[in-house]
């Protein structure tokens, strides 16, 4: 494309998955049906895989699939918020962990809320992680 690509930051990712809404899930706060592919959106037996792209309605950013489907990288290193836990810094300054956004098909629907977030090792691929490039 001849245009400059990256992995979004945790707080672009987040942004464009809520679509300028406040709720858990740009359609509003419960999972409901039929919106995002993970263990409990379907209303059936939980899915075995991604779901191809653009299975479910685009969010008011029109931008499809950023709930369920896949883990999305982010560019920031990840830092467990948890009460009480202050890890160190990764030696050398490099990051040991990445943000992952959005859920996955394999997970439960409370991590496919736009505000939850994991961390991978960078060193580690996996079926249930992808990519959503920013493109400027």
């Amino acid at each position: 494309s001849g245009r400059r690509c990256r992995l979004p930051t945790e707080a672009e990712w987040e942004a464009a998955a809520r679509a300028g809404t406040s709720t858990a899930y740009w359609w509003g706060d419960e999972v409901g049906r039929g919106h995002a592919n993970c263990r409990d959106c379907l209303g059936g037996p939980p899915p075995y895989g991604t779901a191809p792209v653009a299975s479910f309605p685009p969010n008011p950013y029109g931008l499809a699939d950023m709930n369920g489907n896949l883990w999305e990288w982010t560019a920031d290193c990840f830092v467990d918020r948890s009460p009480g836990r202050h890890p160190p810094p990764p030696p050398g300054g490099g990051c040991a962990q990445r943000v992952i956004k959005g859920g996955a098909w394999y997970y439960y629907a409370p991590m496919a809320t736009a505000a939850a977030r994991a961390g991978n090792d960078v060193r580690i691929s996996s079926y249930t992680i992808g990519i959503r490039p920013v493109c400027e």
